[in-house]
């Protein structure tokens, strides 16, 4: 899930309660390799529904998961067990987050998933930023587990710890470690049943929306994908531009800029806004978990870098801001 959806599953200080297993035995590359495709392929592709615990920041909330794969389309519905009802709903079409509190409904063009384990695969050149292990088996929902390691080999990015169940490879808990070590984030299943089929009303939303103020992307077509508008010119190692365009944001008539950068795992989103606008930002650094951002005024805009990284990689990346 992404983070503009009130419900991101983040991770931290109740799974700090939770030894991890001692390490016996590292297994070579190609091993780690097959279990994290398992993995991958597991979060899209197979029909599962339970309940976990998001931990950020001391704060812990229920969550709901149904996620349904039929006919090459991906369905899936997050729902909030201890707080105000929410709804995260994913299709083949974007994403729709409805919030009943605040009779509000916002859709994205962006598909959404597990963080973290979605968009990681293994490559060679991953190694090169991240020393990758795999563990001891450990148990997580009374279902046997296959835990592996990604520690960073500098102080640009966090690391994880994903314990993967052993029948699946689904990721039923993750944790987010900043640079001392100490556990910012988690995510713990408590608990998940695997299904061959899941009917599609089950991942429709249960909220009716009546009323409620909707907010969407404008038009697409007003996209560019011009990359030389602004650039990040002093970027840790390992990351390159993944995307920048230039759209309309719901809600604006500036346009802001959008730029992507990430290592294949780390992510770091920089927003720039039209110097005509007049964005409610503070500048300097703003931190929720494992979600850094830094905002500074460049040539008279205003520019946000955002991302689950370290507090001085968003700052060196913004600082770095120039426009060609």
């Amino acid at each position: 899930m992404s983070k503009a959806r009130g419900m991101r599953l983040g991770l931290g200080a109740l799974l700090l309660s939770i030894a991890a297993p001692a390490v016996v035995a590292q297994e070579a590359p190609a091993d780690v390799r097959s279990w994290l495709d398992r993995m991958n392929v597991a979060i899209e592709q197979l029909n599962y529904r339970g309940r976990f615990v998001h931990v950020i920041e001391g704060n812990a909330e229920e969550l709901r998961i149904v996620h349904r794969f039929a006919d090459g389309v991906v369905g899936e519905r997050i729902s909030s067990g201890t707080g105000d009802g929410s709804e995260i709903l994913t299709t083949g079409d974007g994403v729709r987050s409805v919030f009943p509190s605040k009779k509000l409904v916002v859709e994205e063009s962006e598909r959404s998933t597990i963080p973290v384990a979605s968009s990681l695969s293994y490559t060679d050149e991953l190694e090169h930023y991240y020393q990758i292990t795999s563990f001891a088996r450990g148990s997580v929902a009374d279902r046997e587990t296959q835990v592996v390691s990604i520690r960073p080999r500098d102080e640009y990015r966090y690391g994880y710890l994903l314990f993967l169940d052993q029948e699946t490879a689904l990721p039923l808990k993750i944790q987010v470690r900043d640079e001392q070590g100490q556990v910012i984030e988690s995510i713990l299943f408590t608990e998940i049943s695997v299904l061959d089929s899941i009917p599609e009303y089950a991942v429709a939303s249960s909220i009716s929306a009546e009323g409620f103020t909707v907010k969407r992307p404008v038009d697409a077509g007003f996209e560019s994908t011009d990359p030389e508008l602004w650039a990040a010119t002093r970027l840790p190692s390992g990351f390159r531009l993944s995307l920048a365009r230039q759209s309309l944001m719901a809600g604006s008539r500036y346009p802001v800029q959008h730029l992507v950068y990430t290592d294949g795992l780390a992510t770091v989103s920089v927003f720039i806004a039209h110097p005509d606008s007049d964005p409610d930002m503070p500048e300097g650094f703003s931190r929720l978990g494992s979600t850094n951002a830094f905002t500074l005024t460049v040539d008279g805009r205003l520019a946000t870098a955002i991302g689950e990284v370290p507090g001085r990689t968003v700052q060196r990346i913004a600082t770095s801001l120039d426009a060609r």
